[in-house]
């Protein structure tokens, strides 16, 4: 399922670097749902979509313009991306240092 969010706390896959994963909680009456973000990208300019998951589909027709929704971005996970981004561009750098500019990078998804 995928939806958006305003404002949205997820950073979303761009630049080599994948989305931000978390979590959404919805309340529906008294109950709270936890479900999933799995996935965040940004498909236009000035939009950002996650996708989320959950394994109670009950929920879902209550994910409507203007629900109100808590979001959670994982820490631990957004951090090891932010890591793991970073080195491929000092790996590029070192490369570049060491063979020359006909190295070039082009994408990495991490």
């Amino acid at each position: 399922v995928y939806l958006s969010v305003d404002p949205c706390p997820f950073y979303p896959e761009g630049g080599g670097q994948v989305g931000d994963q978390g979590l959404l909680l919805l309340q529906v009456g008294e109950q709270q749902h936890q479900l999933n973000v799995i996935d965040t990208f940004r498909p236009y300019p000035q939009g950002i979509v996650i996708k989320i998951q959950t394994d109670d589909p009950s929920v879902l027709p209550f994910l409507c313009t203007g629900a109100k929704v808590q979001c959670s971005v994982d820490p631990s996970f957004r951090e090891q991306v932010q890591q793991a981004h970073t080195a491929t561009h000092l790996l590029h750098a070192a490369l570049r240092n060491v063979l020359g500019t006909s190295v070039v990078q082009s994408g990495s998804k991490v």
